[in-house]
């Protein structure tokens, strides 16, 4: 490995990184502005007989799956990690013709609707 390759699969899982770290703020901003405003209030009408906002707490996953089991949640949320930590370890950095998606997706379409993707 050479050391502009170096520098920039360390840019490459940087960038990641930050990506990573931007939407987990927003995530969490996003949480605790609907917790300020919502948390104990009646319901905000957005559409008057068609749309209003209710706050629910939600303890387990998507639509209450696995409420009340912890550690099998925990288990697959490290599993999940794990392979995506995996998978993005081996996507090269953007070369713009070598990129994963177009490696492996080439020959899955015919000619004429083939698919051109590119990753970070």
């Amino acid at each position: 490995m050479t050391a502009v390759s170096s520098v920039s699969s360390c840019m490459h899982w940087i960038r990641g990184c930050i990506i990573i770290l931007l939407l987990t703020i927003l995530d969490q901003g996003s949480k605790s502005l609907v917790l300020a405003q919502l948390k104990d209030q009646p319901d905000i009408s957005l559409i008057p007989g068609a749309l209003q906002l209710r706050y629910l707490e939600n303890r387990g996953m998507a639509f209450g799956l696995f409420e009340g089991k912890i550690p099998v949640f925990v288990i697959l949320c490290l599993l999940f990690f794990g392979v995506f930590i995996y998978v993005y370890a081996r996507i090269p950095g953007h070369t713009g013709q070598n990129s994963f998606a177009e490696g492996h997706l080439e020959g899955v379409f015919p000619a004429p609707i083939q698919v051109r993707l590119s990753v970070l």
